[in-house]
């Protein structure tokens, strides 16, 4: 029996394990390129919220200071896919000498999807705002 014959198969064997390996790295690299690009995904989700949330507080500021008053809203406001609600506004009557109006503090949740759900997305804005 010669040298050759024992050592058949120990290159297969090698092959495999880099054949593994180069596998495994592979499903690495996607799975982090994936991960990547939902991060970028969300938070552009969040900007858009954040500025859903704006187009609301100046939707709120606009109808305090034409109405004098806090608006009584039947449900949420639809701004580009985000559910907009008014979550607080509080009205607070101010006498500085012989000048009078009121102050406003008020919060606007601006959100997308279910609490829980992968693409849920929320963002908050609070304010202090002077009427007449």
């Amino acid at each position: 029996m010669s040298v050759r014959q024992h050592q058949r198969g120990f290159s297969l064997i090698g092959t495999l394990f880099v054949l593994v390996v180069v596998s495994l790295l592979g499903a690495y690299m996607v799975q982090i390129g994936s991960a990547q690009h939902l991060q970028v995904a969300m938070s552009a989700q969040g900007l858009r919220a954040q500025y859903a949330a704006h187009s609301g507080l100046e939707w709120l500021a606009h109808r305090l200071r034409r109405d004098g008053a806090c608006p009584a809203l039947a449900g949420p406001l639809s701004i580009e896919g985000f559910s907009v609600r008014i979550a607080r506004c509080d009205a607070w009557p101010v006498t500085e000498g012989a000048l009078h109006y009121t102050v406003y503090d008020v919060t606007v949740t601006a959100e997308r999807n279910a609490f829980g759900h992968i693409d849920y997305v929320s963002r908050t804005l609070r304010a202090t705002l002077e009427g007449p």
